[in-house]
């Protein structure tokens, strides 16, 4: 191959590097886009946790707890005040009965909002897991590009090297050669012959 025809060919592969270091800079670029978007996702996520004390979860749980707990004692109530009419037997009986099934109403309510309250804390316990563990996986990734990116560095460094070895003169290949013909005859000659 003549001196010109290895300079195209130097040439051309120092474009085609170019391109694909151009490449690489815009992918690494979109990629570190993309763990911003995830790291911003994740801290909406992390902050939109429902199962907070007093959080979306609790609120509407309590709220549902309580309405369940009035309906029951007012529709006991009416039943009662309505059996009592018709009956023609004493209101009053109906009204302590009817705040007696308030009572236990509450009492209900009561371990009803204690199992709530469990489930709750389990819930956030798993909203706080999945959060952590989604925490990692920025760094991960991070670590991961830039691994691959010192990898791609040193294969273009080795690659660089290689070319500049392909274009090398006769003189350069000759020289380098004798020298080294001449390293092994000298050190056999030092060590006697062996």
């Amino acid at each position: 191959m003549s001196r010109s025809q290895q300079t195209q060919v130097f040439n051309t592969a120092q474009g085609q590097e170019s391109t694909d270091a151009g490449d690489a800079q815009k992918a690494l670029q979109e990629t570190e886009g993309d763990i911003g978007d995830y790291k911003s996702q994740l801290a909406k996520f992390a902050a939109d946790n429902p199962y907070v004390q007093g959080g979306e979860f609790q609120t509407a749980t309590n709220q549902e707890l309580t309405n369940t707990a009035d309906a029951t004692a007012q529709a006991a109530k009416n039943q009662l005040q309505s059996q009592a009419e018709r009956t023609g037997q004493n209101p009053a009986a109906a009204n302590a009965a009817a705040e007696e099934i308030a009572r236990q109403s509450q009492r209900t309510l009561s371990s009803d909002e204690a199992e709530a309250t469990k489930q709750r804390i389990a819930g956030e316990e798993g909203h706080n897991k999945a959060t952590l563990s989604a925490s990692e996986v920025p760094a991960e990734l991070e670590s991961g590009l830039y691994k691959t990116a010192g990898g791609l560095t040193e294969e273009d460094l080795q690659n660089m090297e290689n070319a500049a070895k392909g274009n090398q003169s006769f003189g350069d290949v000759f020289g380098q050669s004798f020298g080294s013909a001449l390293g092994a005859g000298l050190g056999k000659l030092a060590t006697g012959g062996n």
